[in-house]
């Protein structure tokens, strides 16, 4: 089990790559939040001191009848809600699972790449328009690591992983996902 000063350590060097580290809001967010991009995005908020806010998810789905727009906007509403809750958004820290690749048995995965492309375009976009400057990309192999010990864990794992971490006894998968972002993060 990694110690609280790898997960601070790991938090500076990704914070680095967008923001500055001798702000106020930098040194002492309020608030972690983080979203685990996807048709179906998962959410989690954190309070500075790790203690769960809220989680949830925002559906992506297309219904019958709507264009492919509709995804993004049901995203940008969603997140747009989570930000929207959070005390002035200037104290927050975003954590997104960075996905390098999308393959599906042994092949990449096209569409997929370019749905995970298009809501973590919105997700940005929306960050900007809200001045919210403090945010990282977490490649895959890293939430795995830090969440289960492995880069390369199945879900299951993770599940298990984020398990004993919060002692909740209905974690989903993205609530697992997106906790080891938080964690990846923070402490």
């Amino acid at each position: 089990r990694r110690d609280g000063r790898d997960y601070v350590r790991l938090h500076e060097r990704r914070l680095a790559l967008h923001g500055d580290l001798t702000s106020a809001a930098a040194q002492h967010p309020t608030h972690y939040v983080g979203f685990d991009c996807g048709t179906t995005t998962g959410f989690a908020v954190l309070l500075a001191d790790g203690t769960r806010a809220s989680s949830g998810t925002i559906s992506g789905e297309i219904l019958k009848g709507e264009g492919p727009d509709f995804r993004f906007l049901r995203i940008r509403n969603g997140a747009s809600q989570v930000l929207a809750s959070l005390s002035g958004g200037r104290s927050v820290v975003v954590g997104y699972e960075l996905v390098e690749r999308h393959v599906v048995d042994g092949r990449p995965n096209t569409y997929a790449a370019q749905v995970y492309g298009g809501i973590l375009a919105t997700l940005l976009c929306l960050l900007g328009e809200r001045g919210i400057r403090q945010y990282v990309g977490i490649p895959v192999a890293e939430v795995k690591r830090v969440g289960a010990g492995s880069g390369n864990a199945k879900k299951d794992a993770m599940v298990a992983a984020a398990k004993r971490q919060w002692s909740l006894p209905d974690v989903e998968e993205y609530e697992a996902e997106i906790r080891t972002v938080k964690l990846a993060t923070i402490k």
